[in-house]
């Protein structure tokens, strides 16, 4: 589908027109149905490259939230001194960064090989 072409102009229409209609609190849903909508009429490439995309981020943001949740209990436990609780912090912030990095560095390498990734092309 092209960003020109009458078919895009009336995903756009119906999508304005659904966001407008639904709550609120739904609003992304139709935002998202009308993103999936546009890449599948893209190809089927483009749906696998947002699903791959998506699960990434979202299973890095889980373990970083499990790795949050078990850094607020270990700092729960008063047995730690002060400088333990310092060091365990800053480790647990390392090792989020270096999950943040690697979901980063694979999402720019899927899309570095992907077509869609036009704009990261090097010029001939």
């Amino acid at each position: 589908m092209e960003l020109y072409s009458i078919t895009f102009i009336f995903l756009v229409i119906i999508t304005l027109a659904a966001y407008y209609t639904v709550l609120r609190k739904y609003q992304w849903v139709c935002l998202l149905a009308a993103n999936v909508l546009f890449y599948c009429a893209a190809g089927p490439f483009h749906i696998l490259f947002i699903l791959t995309t998506s699960l990434s981020i979202w299973s890095g943001a889980l373990f970083m939230e499990h790795m949050d949740m078990k850094y607020r209990e270990a700092k729960k436990n008063d047995l730690l001194a002060k400088e333990d609780r310092k060091k365990l912090k800053q480790s647990n912030q390392d090792k989020k960064r270096i999950i943040l990095l690697l979901i980063l560095l694979l999402n720019l390498g899927f899309l570095r090989g992907s077509n869609t990734g036009t704009c990261l092309d090097t010029p001939e």
